[in-house]
Formats: structure tokens, C-alpha cells, sequence
């Protein structure tokens, strides 16, 4: 580990509810005590970069990767024509070029392709773009926490112009021009304190759908923490301004008290349902589809546990006779949001269900 990636781990990642007592001084003091170093700026060379721009962006292509799983619908599937390569070629790839992120220790944002141009997101809030061909930077963007999806690709709009739309760990959304790097907007999606996004945000039909998790059940092991109240969301933004277009709730209910816990400390739920994945666009039948996670309190909600599954043989849950209770065990279940523009009561959600 960097000095600075312990820094952020600790003021904007996953253990910042646990540092959020401290004072910089103090979390800086821990970084360089744990890796024996210490923190210094680490900028990359002249040389990285290619000193132009990428250029007016091509024309949307069968070959483009522009979402987690290639595109809206999420298959994740490319044909050899698509790929550029054969499985029997695979063996023979040698290594062509690497680039390195600065100061930093791990990468989970998946590169998107356009073209001659690759965009993929940093552990510091960095977007890149990048020469494929060479790997130099066209541009960069510098935001304030860890991109860990994918930085989804907009299909050229009307003027010919293509959007690059990053969502980054404490939930701000930024749009920037993919020519240029140039930013269009930002918004925050996050409605909690401990609101957090590891999934992929998704373009589709001029909106953009944005996954948003929580980090409360880390807050959930301080025994003076009054657990729990967030629930898992998808927000749905135009792609022109940012503006929010709906927000559809995981749990429909506002979370309330249901107890004590231990400490004699009020106890909240429901709560929990995060939706860490990214969402699946069905075109076709104007549907959404997400995957959500686990409740982090009683009492336990018909839409957590969800894994996304299409099937049409399967009926809906919870069925009129068994509103409030939970599906039974020996099922799967799937979350799915029928887009709408209505930023009232746009959103609605579904369970269905078929035998394992």
C-alpha cells in the first residue's frame, strides 16, 4: 500500500466511517506510520502524455465497449469481429504498452473503448483517456474519490458529440465531453451519509442510471451508532444536464424505530437493499433491471436479496395474498424499474420468482 491510497481509504473509501473521528493530521500521521514512507505528490512524467487531444469522436460502433458488459444491455458478449482478435490468437498477444496510475495500489474501474480512444477511472477520482494504440494521455479529470465502475460512453448525439459519464465513491456523477475532458455536469445521488457507489453507472434513450450502495453497515459495528436507515437506490439523470430525472428507493418505507439495540440505543429498519451492481438496460421492453443486497436491520424487505434474472415464465412477488411477507427460501428473486420520466411516481418494482 501508498501512503496515499491509506489516505483515501480513510477520508473517502471504505473505512471512513471509522476515521471519521480523526483529524487529517492524524490520518496523514497513520498512512506514513503503516507504510514507512512519506506522502508526497507523484505526478507522471511529460513524456506520458500525447500531447493532442483524441480528436472529434467516431461514429457509435459494433466494435465500441462502452458500458460493464460492453454495452446497455450488460451481455458482456463480443463475436471475434468485434473483439479484432480470435480465441486461437490469444496465445500468441505479447505486450504492447502499460500504463501506470500514480501513487496508486488497486484498479477496479474497467477500461471503456471508442474507437482509438480508452477511458478508464482511478482509485483518487482520476479519469484518463487514453491512445489505445500507444497508451499516451489525451486528456485527464481530477475528481475527489475512487471511480471503481466503469466510465460509461454516450452514443453521439445530434451535434456528433459523445458524453463520458464517471461515478465515483461518495456518489458525485460528472459528464465529461469525451473530445475534450471538458466538464459538462455534476450531481450527487447519494441521499445518505453513508451513501456510496461501487457499481456502473448506465447510458440509455438521453438518461443515465446510476447504482447507489451504502457503507452504513460498516457504521454498524460502533456500538453508539444508531443503526440502520439508508436504503439502495437507482437515479436516473438526464444526460444533457444532470438534472434528476426520477429516484426509485430500494425500500419504499422510511426507516423506523423497531427496537433497541444492546447500548439501550434506538434500533432503525428496514434498511439496506444496496444495489452495488450495475444496471441492465432492456431497450426492447423499457425495462430496468438491478440487482440488490442484503437488509442491515429488521424488519426484512420483499426487495432485498434480488438477483437479477429474466424469465418469462415466472410470476410476480409478493402476490396480492402475501403482501409483507418475505419469498420463500427455495427461490430466486429479481428487482426490476420500468424507466419513466415521471419523477414522482415514474419508477415501479417487481419480484419474480421460479423454482432453483
Amino acid at each position: 500500500m501508498t501512503p496515499r491510497a491509506i489516505l483515501a481509504t480513510l477520508t473517502q473509501g471504505t473505512m471512513r466511517e471509522v476515521a471519521a473521528d480523526l483529524p487529517d493530521e492524524d490520518r496523514r500521521a497513520v498512512a506514513e506510520y503503516l507504510t514507512r514512507r512519506p506522502l508526497i505528490a507523484v505526478s507522471l512524467p511529460a513524456s506520458a502524455y500525447c500531447g493532442r487531444l483524441a480528436g472529434p469522436p467516431p461514429a457509435a460502433s459494433r466494435r465500441d465497449w462502452t458500458a460493464w458488459g460492453g454495452s446497455s444491455a450488460g451481455t458482456g458478449f463480443r463475436t471475434a469481429e468485434q473483439a479484432g482478435v480470435s480465441a486461437a490468437e490469444v496465445r500468441h498477444l505479447e505486450l504492447r504498452w502499460a500504463f501506470g496510475f500514480p501513487g496508486g495500489t488497486v484498479t477496479r474501474s474497467q477500461p471503456s473503448v471508442v474507437g482509438n480512444q480508452i477511458v478508464v477511472g482511478g482509485q483518487f477520482g482520476e479519469v484518463y483517456s487514453l491512445d489505445a494504440a500507444t497508451g499516451c494521455i489525451q486528456w485527464t479529470y481530477e475528481g475527489n474519490a475512487a471511480v471503481k465502475g466503469v466510465v460509461a460512453i454516450s452514443p453521439p448525439n445530434d451535434q456528433g458529440r459523445r458524453t463520458a459519464v464517471a461515478a465515483d465513491f461518495l456518489t458525485t456523477v460528472v459528464a465529461l465531453d469525451l473530445a475534450t475532458g471538458k466538464v459538462r455536469w455534476k450531481a450527487r445521488v447519494g441521499d445518505h451519509p453513508s451513501s456510496s457507489i461501487t457499481g456502473s453507472p448506465v447510458v440509455g434513450a438521453g438518461r443515465v442510471y446510476v447504482p447507489v450502495s451504502s457503507m452504513e453497515v460498516v457504521a454498524a459495528g460502533n456500538p453508539a451508532y444508531r443503526c440502520c436507515t439508508s436504503s439502495g437506490a437507482v437515479v436516473a439523470l438526464d444526460l444533457a444536464t444532470g438534472a434528476v430525472l426520477w429516484r426509485h428507493r430500494a425500500i419504499e418505507e422510511e426507516a423506523a424505530e423497531v427496537g433497541k439495540t444492546a447500548a439501550g440505543l434506538p434500533l432503525f429498519g428496514p434498511a439496506g437493499a444496496p444495489i452495488w451492481s450495475s444496471p441492465t438496460v432492456d431497450s426492447r421492453r423499457g425495462l430496468l433491471y438491478v440487482g440488490t443486497g442484503e437488509n442491515y436491520s429488521h424488519p426484512t424487505t420483499t426487495t432485498s436479496d434480488a438477483i437479477p434474472r429474466r424469465s418469462r415464465c415466472c410470476r410476480r412477488w409478493p402476490p396480492r395474498a402475501a403482501r409483507g411477507r418475505a419469498p420463500p427460501p427455495s427461490v430466486r428473486t429479481e428487482a426490476t424499474i420500468r424507466p419513466s420520466s415521471s419523477p414522482r411516481r415514474g419508477p415501479w418494482a417487481l419480484r419474480r420468482m421460479s423454482p432453483r
